[in-house]
């Protein structure tokens, strides 16, 4: 079966395209933790720039390029497998204590909570604005929002709104939270411990789902390029010959 470079040129424009929903993710992480999320943008993007030269060198059938880009894109592809691997291992239950000191530890968690302040988490919950406590219990909170934006539930605040919960009289409140809540936009329960957990949990979640579509797509890529290679090996057509150089 005579197969040529143009063949070639579509499977890379397809590689292209995976890599493209790869670098989506990438950037759709939380940005409170670089660890997964710069290196899966950053190779993404090499990736696409690789399958573009690749698909632009199949096009004009220039081999040297066409074979160096192609072993570019092998080597990144590897790299993203290695990544991926990672952001699944780092999420487990092993590495809890490993997450919450890189997040949340006296050395980070600054860091990570002037992250949160200036995520649209709170504001977006703010937005929504429910009338009554049947209308914000319908609400789908995130973890941020559970756990920086709101009071601890076992606090029993009383709703008022969103932005106005009124102490319960005659509590016991024994989560220290709850002392530590305020219904002033700028304090909410950004100082609790619960913050704290919640926005490593959420970070892990990142971690998790991201790695999942970055494999997804990943076998995408391998299948696709796999296949293209060895169509491309197996083939015959004289015109590569004759025009590559």
């Amino acid at each position: 079966m005579a197969v040529g470079y143009r063949f070639l040129g579509v499977v890379n424009f397809v590689v292209f395209l995976f890599s493209l929903s790869i670098l989506v993710g990438g950037i759709g992480l939380s940005d409170c933790d670089n660890l997964v999320q710069r290196p899966i943008i950053a190779i993404a993007a090499v990736l696409m720039a690789a399958s573009l030269v690749a698909t632009a060198a199949a096009c004009f059938r220039a081999s040297r390029l066409f074979w160096l880009s192609l072993l570019a894109m092998l080597v990144l592809i590897l790299v993203l497998c290695g990544l991926a691997v990672f952001g699944f291992v780092v999420a487990g239950d092993d590495y809890f204590k490993w997450r919450e000191d890189r997040l949340a530890g006296d050395k980070n968690w600054a860091r990570t909570l002037s992250c949160v302040r200036r995520s649209p988490e709170c504001r977006i919950l703010q937005e929504q604005d429910p009338q009554s406590l049947n209308d914000f219990n319908d609400l789908p909170i995130t973890h941020i929002q559970s756990g920086c934006c709101l009071p601890p539930m076992e606090c029993g605040f009383v709703f008022q709104s969103v932005t106005l919960w009124t102490s319960p009289t005659n509590s016991t409140m024994n989560n220290a939270d709850c002392g530590t809540w305020k219904n002033d936009p700028s304090i909410l329960c950004y100082d609790c411990q619960s913050c704290k957990a919640e926005t490593v949990t959420s970070i892990k979640n990142d971690w998790k789902e991201t790695s999942r579509s970055t494999t997804i797509s990943l076998i995408y890529i391998i299948v696709i390029f796999a296949f293209g290679g060895f169509i491309f090996l197996t083939g015959d057509d004289p015109a590569l010959d004759k025009y590559s150089y």
